[in-house]
């Protein structure tokens, strides 16, 4: 399996307007709407490539882009991030009344933020990248 993050290939010089890249979506993709990964079957060389993205914001953990082939644009939120607000999520679901509706609505939401922490590790594992937290949380 093989995941596409998001590259740096060119600058168009209009300030908010830049070019990166990221790959394109897979027709089995089942993580077609997580921003920051992609899945198709190739060799791990073949994985990366460039293909621009629009950039509307570089907002430091927000930055605002649109993929090529997106209707509207998507938010990055970088891996350390992603991880905190995981963690929020999981230490709300513990402090709320078990099976109330609350309670359900914040195991659905820290579920689907672990899922996307697991598949950022995993992308950043392939390809031999430092985690920037700790390689235990996905122990959990």
């Amino acid at each position: 399996m093989c995941f596409h993050p998001v590259t740096h290939a060119t600058s168009l010089g209009t300030g908010a307007l830049r070019s990166f890249g990221q790959s394109g979506q897979s027709a089995n993709d089942p993580i077609a709407d997580i921003p920051f990964g992609r899945q198709s079957p190739a060799n791990l060389e073949d994985c990366m490539r460039t293909e621009p993205v629009e950039i509307y914001s570089d907002t430091t953990n927000a930055a605002i882009m649109r993929h090529p082939g997106r209707k509207f644009p998507g938010v990055l939120i970088q891996g350390d991030t992603l991880y905190s607000f995981s963690q929020m999520a999981a230490d709300a679901l513990v402090d709320a009344e078990p099976d109330s509706d609350q309670w359900y609505v914040l195991k659905e939401l820290a579920e689907a933020l672990q899922s996307r922490v697991d598949l950022y590790a995993q992308v950043l594992r392939e390809h031999d990248l430092e985690l920037p937290f700790s390689a235990e949380v996905n122990d959990r």
